[in-house]
């Protein structure tokens, strides 16, 4: 069953190797990445196995936070393709899900 993450990080070493951390956010089924240190994560990975996966091409002092994301979403100025992917992934909850998304102006 696919979840939804939110996936947000401090990276410690700005001239760091990144990379292998970046093409495991990108190899998850869909994301989206709404602010500079921010994504968003739909994957049928369990939430302790995929912060592993991401906390393993880290740096030791980087810190990370892995939280499954219940549905409920408020945003403001967003790029448009980070609304249209919130919108998609919010509007496939099933008949009876209590799911908003609510635009702070």
């Amino acid at each position: 069953m696919l979840k939804t993450y939110i996936v947000t990080y401090d990276l410690s070493d700005e001239g760091g190797d990144y990379g292998p951390f970046y093409q495991t956010m990108q190899g998850v089924e869909s994301y989206a990445r709404p602010l500079n240190s921010v994504w968003m994560v739909r994957s049928r990975v369990p939430i302790a196995d995929l912060a592993r996966a991401l906390s393993a091409r880290l740096q030791p002092d980087d810190r990370l936070l892995v939280v499954e994301c219940d549905g409920h979403a408020a945003w403001r100025a967003l790029t448009p393709a980070n609304v249209q992917w919130l919108d998609k992934v919010f509007a496939s909850a099933k008949p009876g899900d209590r799911r908003s998304n609510l635009r702070v102006a």
